[in-house]
């Protein structure tokens, strides 16, 4: 009897396991999640700070793994008269959150911050923001190009 006879297959590949809506919606829920502690850290008056993890050439020559500070960038602000706004982003993008094209969310207090990013996670993962997403998604420029590229052999 042959090994593998015990074993149960299936015709499928790593690539199928998610889709790229799904896996689009896992980025964006990732970031609004460091966006989240962003807050939480600016409510109660601590620092934050992102790592990531890098492989740079250490002095006698060898590549190592290191972890460095991070840039972080956030996505809320408030204006002169202290009322603040969040702007959901895809990569370099905002998301046009309706049909008029409105790119911020109007939160009031800052005390307000982490609750409507919380409701934005859910609403991420409801796939409310789906069609933004995409929208963003396929604005890229290298995207833009390939399809042009297609396009022009086709």
């Amino acid at each position: 009897m042959s090994v593998l006879a015990g074993l149960k297959v299936a015709n499928t590949s790593r690539r199928d396991a998610h889709s790229p809506t799904q896996r689009r919606r896992a980025k964006l829920v990732e970031k609004l999640e460091e966006q989240l502690q962003g807050a939480e850290a600016l409510i109660s008056g601590m620092s934050f700070q992102t790592t990531k993890r890098i492989t740079q050439t250490n002095q006698d020559g060898e590549l190592e793994r290191v972890t460095v500070p991070k840039r972080f960038r956030t996505w809320h602000w408030h204006d002169a008269s202290g009322v603040w706004f969040l702007e959901v982003r895809y990569g370099a993008r905002a998301l046009k959150l309706n049909k008029s094209g409105a790119t911020s969310i109007v939160v009031g207090e800052r005390d307000r911050l982490v609750d409507i990013i919380g409701t934005v996670i859910e609403a991420v993962r409801a796939g409310e923001l789906d069609a933004a997403i995409e929208e963003a998604a396929d604005t890229r420029v290298g995207l833009k190009r390939a399809k042009s590229r297609a396009a022009a052999t086709a």
